[in-house]
This record gives structure tokens, sequence and C-alpha cells, in this order.
């Protein structure tokens, strides 16, 4: 946990033993912030791949700190910046990094070969002037399922699909064009993105002062809009999106309070022994969806009754497929055992695997 005060709390759930690391334990690698003595800020934690946690050490001469996974701490100089406050991680260990203030943009780092030797090092700045960003505030960044760097700024979304993105001449971002009202428009060009998120099904979740906006996984159309008029949503300004993959739920920090959305889980693998339905059994008085979770992504999914007639057929979205409990006409499902199949083209898997059953009593 990064507070803005005084350092990290590294928090054993089983134990209750708790760690606190200040400047003092870290022989001075987090360090207070340049003419505020007291504090120690910590607006962002991620953790790559390798374990090692990268922290945004706020206001700090050396702002970038990483702590490798056998606990040795290192930070980095970034010339020019010291208020790096959100961080994502891309498929080639880039560290996407946004700089908290007006027109400050978005910082791309590399550490190269190691952490000792910063000769090699790589950075490079996006700003309104070397890149597709317009707005003067860059508040948000979150690398989603295919790669894409996704960016909110006071302007709307900019992507970056960028294998090298120190190719000056070549990543330079853009915006996702998609259609209102018949009319070509860029994507939320007149929101404040203050928070993104991706879900299971790589679908964008983007917090705005004007409540959530969820695109499709291309990002080329607003497939659901959440405010506090048509939805639970008890707040507006949606400051803070967090997806649990297991779960499947989208945490949501506003100025009310912390809420959860359950959507599509998240799931690499192939195998189905942990496959599961709920609610299950459906009992009379449920009218809603029945969500199939455990699966990997985007696979197939046919439910058909005992005597083998395919009832629906539809996708995992991640590792979550939803079945309204009908047929293809929409004729609510009899109450009986219905077998839930798995299809894949994945080579190494059969091609239908029986993964779970689900009850209905009607």
């Amino acid at each position: 946990m990064g507070s803005f005060w005084n350092g990290i709390l590294k928090l054993n759930r089983e134990t209750g033993q708790a760690t606190h690391y200040n400047t003092e334990n870290t022989g001075g690698i987090l360090q207070r912030r340049i003419g505020d003595p007291l504090r120690i800020r910590i607006p962002y934690l991620k953790f790559d791949k390798e374990g090692n946690m990268w922290v945004c050490n706020f206001g700090a001469s050396r702002p970038l700190v990483v702590k490798t996974k056998d606990d040795k701490w290192f930070n980095f100089s970034v010339p020019g910046s010291t208020n790096l406050s959100k961080i994502d991680i891309d498929a080639y260990e880039n560290k996407w990094i946004t700089v908290q203030g007006v027109g400050n943009g978005l910082i791309v780092y590399h550490e190269g070969k190691d952490f000792e030797n910063t000769s090699d090092d790589q950075i490079r700045y996006f700003t309104a002037a070397t890149s597709a960003i317009t707005g003067n505030k860059v508040n948000c960044v979150a690398v989603d399922l295919n790669g894409s760097v996704w960016v909110g700024t006071s302007e709307g979304p900019v992507v970056f699909d960028c294998t090298d993105p120190f190719d000056t001449g070549r990543c330079k971002g853009s915006t996702k064009k998609v259609i209102e009202d018949g009319i070509p428009a860029i994507l939320l060009k007149a929101e404040e993105i203050l928070s993104i998120a991706v879900d299971g099904g790589n679908k964008k979740w983007l917090g705005t002062r004007n409540g959530i906006f969820v695109t499709a996984p291309s990002g080329d159309t607003v497939l659901y809009t959440f405010n506090t008029r048509n939805s639970p949503l008890i707040d507006n300004t949606v400051k803070q999106l967090a997806y649990n993959g297991e779960s499947g739920e989208m945490w949501i920090s506003t100025n009310a309070g912390i809420q959860s959305f359950r959507t599509a889980t998240s799931t690499a693998t192939r195998t189905y022994t942990d496959v599961y339905a709920f609610p299950n059994p459906v009992r009379p008085d449920y009218q809603g969806d029945i969500a199939i979770r455990g699966l990997a992504r985007d696979v197939q999914v046919k439910i058909v009754d005992m005597s083998g007639r395919l009832v629906y057929e539809t996708y995992a979205e991640g590792g979550t497929a939803i079945w309204n409990g009908k047929d293809y006409n929409g004729v609510p499902s009899t109450s009986g055992t219905y077998l839930v199949f798995a299809s894949t083209t994945d080579i190494t898997s059969p091609a239908d695997t029986f993964v779970t059953k689900i009850l209905i009593v009607r």
C-alpha cells in the first residue's frame, strides 16, 4: 500500500504482520518530497512479470523506484519530471508513467539490462508537441490484453500501438474513431478521462466526471454508459478503476464511496478444472443471467439438455460466458439439468470438453 504521507506498507494477510518502508530502511532510496521533508509520497505501485515492484515516489529528486523480488532497492532520476503519478508496464517491460500537472504529459522508460548500470537506460517524453495527445493533462494509463497502451487525458483517450515506443518517427499514438448519430467522431473527445481499467474481455472501462464509459475491445464502439441517472453508480466522478480477474469484479472508486460491478473474468489457461456456474441451481424466482466462470479466454460455449439437443451457444468474454436461461427463440428453458461444453481452436485441447452442469428449477 502506497501512502501519500510516509512511504509504503506491506501487510501479510495471513499473519497480520506489517512492514513499513521509508527513507531509513531503504538506504535512502525512498525519498521525501522536495521542499516538504515530512512526506514520502507514494501514489502508485505496479509489479512487473518478474516480481519487481515499481514505485512512483511523487516529488522526489529520483522519483522512479524499484524494489526487486530479492528486496534490493534502486531509484532513477527522470530529467525535468518529479511528479510521477501512475504507471503501467507493457509486454516489452517498458514502463509507461503519467506525470501530474498541466502540460507534463507521459513518459516511457526502460531500465536496460540491469538496474545498477543506467548507461543503457532509455526514456522518452510524450506531450502535445510530440504525440497525438491534445489535452493539457494526462491522468492515467493502462495496457490492454493485446498490448495497446491506453492513455487518459483531459480530452479523451489516446492509444499507443508501438513495439518500439522509443521510435520517435513512428510511435506518436492515435485517437479512436466512433460513429455518433451517423457522424464519425473522436472517442470521448469532450470527456476528461480520470481512470482506465481493462476487464477480462478486453473491454476498456473509462472513468470520467460524467460516469463510466465501456468500450468494445477494439475501442471503436461505446457499449455501455453508467451514471447516477441510469445505473446504481453512486457518484459520477470516477477517480479510480481496478479489475479483479479472479472474481470478474470491476472496483469503482468515487467521491461518494467504493462499489463494484461484476463483469468478465480473465484467464490464460486451456484446462477446465475449476469451471462453475452461478446461480446454480437456478430457482423459480430468479430472472437474471447465468454466469459460467473459469473458462479459457474467448472459447465457444455450448449448452445442451440431457438428450443432447443444443439449447444455446455463445462465446466467453475473457473467462466468463453469459446465458440468459433461454433458447434461441427466447423461450425460457424448462426444469432440468443442462450440460456446458467448451470448444476451442487450440489443437492441444479437445474440440468439445464437458466443463460443468446447470440445474434449472421452474
